[in-house]
């Protein structure tokens, strides 16, 4: 395990020396323009209007166009459309788009029921400096990198502790899923007893990794962004505590519905399985945020949308995999299995992902 840790201390070493570089926004909202109900030109009204319009101003050639938003919109580039009911963040080059569709370049968008809050239209540009800015959700100067950092060293210190003091848990959940054994079904002969310490602290740190995870994709439950440092580190407490919860949560439902299908320890298994796979599938999400941190500061939305997908591959493989696990020492119990998996797994799953899919 010493390489995981090497690769981790690589991040924050190249996180530091990152922060010399930072994404200067000129925003663009300021020029914005709408037609009135004649027809003409008019100053826009915010949240009244369905379209805004602005031509591209000029700038320095290392600038970028980006728009974005967390509500689907259509966009077109001189008066012909390049995004139809698209909600999230895209990049353009203005060069590129003057050789695509002329000089000069207006752009116009549309979002029914009124222009929302959430659309983002900025010229982006690095410079030398310090601090970055998430165009989709700003913060203050030098907020995101310094609360990355913090959370990132607080979960490297966690998964030395995790890994000195519970060696078995952490090895099971540092290993392919392909190494996984099929191991049987008495929870008494293979697994600990899901209130064991050593579970609770596992679910503890696959919380916190999950919540950091959180905050890479601008996702804040129940939260509002948050705009000091303070603000973020207990948004991420408190979205870790609301993960462990969520995990309890689960455990208890399954529990009770393997007690009414007469499934000894399967409620025991399917819960530690289910952590054990994702802490290992989160970490390596969480290395792929560590390098657009790193190289990008968060706006590689290709890396970003690269997690996502990551998590998406991997929540359908744990419910095949899953269902294939328990079907082999209850194979005369199809029906059963299913019924209990669609209430702890097949549904919920299939709502992460739908959640995820939005994500993007």
């Amino acid at each position: 395990m010493r390489a995981l840790f090497f690769v981790f201390s690589f991040f924050i070493t190249m996180s530091v020396f990152s922060m010399a570089d930072t994404l200067v926004m000129r925003d663009l909202a300021v020029a914005w323009r709408t037609f009135d109900g004649k027809g003409a030109v008019s100053e826009y009204v915010k949240h009244e209007n369905d379209i805004v319009f602005f031509e591209l101003p000029k700038g320095s050639d290392s600038e970028k166009l980006l728009i974005g938003s967390d509500e689907p919109v259509d966009i077109w580039m001189n008066e012909r459309l390049v995004k139809h009911n698209f909600s999230g963040l895209v990049t353009y080059t203005p060069d590129s788009l003057v050789v695509t569709f002329g000089s000069p370049i207006r752009v116009t968008i549309y979002q029914k029921g009124g222009i929302g809050k959430t659309l983002v239209t900025q010229m982006a540009e690095i410079r030398t400096g310090k601090g970055a800015v998430d165009p989709l959700h700003p913060r203050l100067e030098g907020f995101e990198h310094n609360a990355y950092l913090i959370i990132l060293t607080i979960l490297v210190l966690f998964t030395g502790v995790y890994r000195r003091l519970f060696p078995i848990s952490f090895s099971h959940s540092f290993q392919t899923p392909l190494t996984f054994k099929m191991r049987s079904l008495s929870a008494e002969e293979s697994y600990m007893s899901f209130g064991s310490i050593d579970n609770l602290f596992t679910g503890l740190y696959f919380s916190g990794l999950v919540s950091a995870f959180f905050s890479y994709s601008g996702v804040y439950p129940f939260r509002e962004a948050p705009v000091s440092l303070a603000g973020s580190l207990w948004t991420w407490l408190f979205s870790t505590l609301l993960v462990f919860a969520f995990v309890l949560l689960k455990y208890g439902w399954s529990r009770l519905l393997s007690l009414i299908f007469d499934f000894k320890g399967v409620s025991n298994i399917h819960s530690q399985d289910f952590v054990s796979l994702f802490i290992l599938v989160m970490a390596v999400c969480l290395g792929i945020s560590a390098i657009d941190f790193t190289l990008f500061d968060f706006v590689s939305q290709t890396l970003k949308s690269g997690a996502i997908l990551l998590l998406v591959l991997a929540v359908i493989f744990y419910q095949l995999w899953i269902y294939f696990k328990f079907d082999k020492y209850h194979s005369h119990r199809k029906l059963m299995i299913i019924v209990y998996l669609c209430t702890t797994e097949f549904l919920p799953g299939f709502l992460i992902i739908y959640w995820l899919v939005k994500l993007q």
